[in-house]
């Protein structure tokens, strides 16, 4: 099972089951016989084998590249990092990363009456966002978050909503709730009383 998924393939019980079938036919075999359902008392086996093991149910997540590739281009970047940035402290060097969050999801499912149609009004269809700007210091600590608005620059909710947020996080208005050029001008703007260090 580690070996199988250290190469980030799939395993599931089915898998565990096939395995068996291929390795131990004579046992199984045995293990079914008597069994009121066979197939239930053995996917029952493969769960408590897995969690014994300290493996849980996830959802798989796919990836374009094998975990050891992305650590070989991390350990590449930090050796690059460290050589040219080596003379600043921890809490003078920064990460800014942008994150979308989504709201106003439509449910995967809804009801309807057997028979009838699921449709449902367009302007129920879509979800809306707002992107997060996240910034810390190399030292862990975190800057106030930059909330980027779906809206019109000067519009509405730049002039009247923005005002109602909590105070202590910054707040733009972008229309399609994006980081752009504008965006991150007014935000390099507001980050001077965070730097810590030299300004280059």
């Amino acid at each position: 099972m580690k070996d199988v998924r250290r190469e980030e393939y799939i395993l599931t019980s089915m898998h565990m089951v096939t395995f068996m079938k291929r390795n131990y036919g004579e046992w199984l075999a045995s293990y079914r016989t008597g069994k009121r359902d066979a197939y239930k008392s053995l996917l029952k086996l493969c769960q408590e084998f897995a969690k014994r093991h300290h493996f849980s149910q996830r959802v798989a997540c796919f990836t374009k590249m094998p975990t050891p590739d992305m650590l070989e281009i991390r350990q590449d970047f930090a050796c690059k990092f460290w050589t040219k940035y080596h003379a600043y402290a921890a809490s003078e060097i920064m990460n800014v990363d942008e994150t979308a969050v989504y709201y106003d999801m439509p449910p995967g499912k809804i009801w309807a009456e057997i028979g009838k149609s699921s449709k449902v009004d367009k302007k129920q269809k879509h979800s809306d966002r707002i992107t997060a700007v996240l910034t810390c210091r190399a030292d862990g600590s975190k800057l106030p978050i930059l909330f980027i608005v779906h809206g019109v620059p000067d519009g509405t909710i730049d002039e009247v909503e923005l005002d109602t947020y909590p105070e202590e996080h910054y707040y733009s208005v972008q229309e399609s709730a994006w980081m752009d050029s504008r965006v991150w001008k007014a935000y390099l703007e507001i980050l001077p009383p965070h730097i810590e260090g030299p300004r280059s």
